[in-house]
């Protein structure tokens, strides 16, 4: 048959509901954010089922049509959250529950059809800061590269202060992206910001007196 156009928006990942008169689906139109709506399979208004400045994604419907599950960040890491909904107008019913995995970071749900399990993808990464001699002649590294942070933990971006004394970078602790500071040879590390924002990517001013990073 004929295509139609159900949303005139930017659209990702739709579910349909399991009665098939409502399709979720997430939309990037508030600065970028991501968040959760439902449409009917005709058209017409979508209903938000969240708006804030939290990503939000991977919608699915429950195999009873209760509820509407989604991945989203609001406890501080990327896992799995509910709401109870109506199926048939997409009205929500309840409040945001969280229903969450032993995971750093999960996405990409799916029910087994009788709803009473589910999968899903966990991620888990890390990634550290190095140092190595470097022969600039040759273009190889003489030694084996040592670490200046132990244990596993995610560091990332490093600049180099113009004295070479320095390396500034960001880093996540207790779920949070922070900026850090910690001299060439691994010691004296200090924290430069403390809050929720996603703070990243540290470059240093050609004087040294400053620092210029992004944030949200």
């Amino acid at each position: 048959g004929e295509r139609k156009e159900i949303y005139a928006g930017n659209a990702f990942q739709p579910s349909w509901s399991p009665n098939g008169k409502r399709i979720a689906f997430w939309s990037a139109e508030k600065g970028g954010n991501r968040d959760i709506k439902t449409i009917s399979r005709n058209g017409g208004e979508a209903v938000a089922v969240t708006y804030d400045d939290i990503v939000n994604w991977n919608p699915v419907w429950s195999p009873d049509g209760k509820y509407l599950y989604f991945a989203s960040e609001r406890g501080g890491s990327m896992n799995f959250w509910r709401v109870a909904i109506d199926e048939e107008t997409g009205k929500v019913t309840g409040n945001l529950e969280p229903f969450t995995t032993p995971s750093t970071y999960s996405g990409n749900l799916s029910f087994a059809r009788d709803g009473k399990t589910f999968t899903y993808a966990q991620e888990t990464s890390s990634s550290n800061l190095f140092q190595a001699a470097f022969d600039e002649k040759t273009g190889k590294i003489n030694q084996d590269p040592l670490q200046l942070i132990p244990g596993r933990k995610i560091d990332r971006n490093p600049s180099v202060s113009p004295d070479g004394e320095w390396i500034a970078f960001d880093g996540i602790r207790d779920k949070q992206e922070d900026l850090f500071v910690i001299k060439r040879d691994g010691t004296d590390l200090r924290q430069l910001t403390n809050d929720i924002y996603k703070d990243r990517a540290p470059r240093w001013s050609p004087d040294g007196a400053n620092l210029i990073f992004y944030t949200n």
